[in-house]
């Protein structure tokens, strides 16, 4: 009866494990991007935005919702949404682009824009946190609820329309 037991136990637990392994699979997707200067995102979830020579989208996330996962990548834009209940299937997504002109987020997702390198950069910033690391000659931030960490960026120019609710950490000025 013991050495039953202990069986239907191990067979228990082998279960649990393997219906969290399944229940947990990860994939990444890549798209190759047709050329945009114009981001426009509404997620919940984390998104790092990288300066590059090619145009790129990576997602990683839950791996039924990866495979049915599009983007609009046309007229010089990219954009996507994730609610929140999709964001939750996402781990991150990593979008490279080779020239920026104008970001739109919106959703209480991250955005990290990683080696930013641009003359002119217009960002819309409705409630996210974002963050910006690299130079520009001159920004323009409207930003409604947003947190907006400009710290590590270097500005000559920098002209910021905030809401009550936004909060902002300055630039180093060049």
């Amino acid at each position: 009866m013991k050495k039953a037991t202990y069986i239907l136990s191990a067979l228990l637990l082998t279960t649990i494990f393997a219906t969290n392994a399944v229940a947990q699979v990860t994939h990444l997707r890549t798209f190759e991007l047709k050329p945009f200067n114009e981001i426009v995102f509404d997620s919940e979830t984390e998104i790092i935005i990288i300066k590059s020579t090619r145009n790129q989208l990576s997602i990683s996330g839950d791996s039924t919702f990866i495979a049915e996962f599009e983007v609009e990548n046309s007229e010089n834009k990219l954009s996507f949404e994730l609610d929140k209940d999709q964001s939750e299937k996402v781990v991150r997504v990593i979008v490279e682009y080779t020239t920026l002109d104008r970001a739109v987020t919106s959703g209480s997702g991250q955005y990290y824009f990683v080696k930013l390198d641009e003359e002119n950069l217009k960002i819309y910033n409705e409630d996210g946190k974002i963050s910006l690391r690299g130079r520009t000659d001159s920004i323009k931030i409207y930003s409604e609820k947003g947190e907006n960490d400009f710290s590590n960026l270097t500005v000559k120019n920098m002209l910021a329309y905030l809401g009550e609710a936004a909060t902002i950490l300055e630039p180093k000025n060049q």
